[in-house]
């Protein structure tokens, strides 16, 4: 991530987050890796077109790691 990263500072590109869609099929272990993932990345926020039972489960990585975890829907 951290090479990933480089990539875009080097071509002058500004990031301020970094997407993945959490789903109920994820374990708890995936979803902490995605909030290591976006520390790795250099981010603060992850973006997340999620269901709303996944949601709880989100609070503990985002208390952790000091994330913030924006939520955005997709219409039916």
């Amino acid at each position: 991530m951290k090479a990933a990263r480089k990539k875009f500072d080097d071509a002058g590109i500004s990031v301020s987050a970094y997407n993945l869609s959490f789903n109920d099929s994820f374990t708890d272990e995936e979803i902490d890796r995605g909030f290591q993932l976006s520390k790795a990345f250099g981010v603060n926020m992850i973006t997340a077109s999620s269901t709303l039972s996944t949601a709880p489960r989100l609070v503990k990585g985002a208390e952790k790691y000091q994330t913030i975890v924006a939520f955005h829907g997709h219409a039916m």
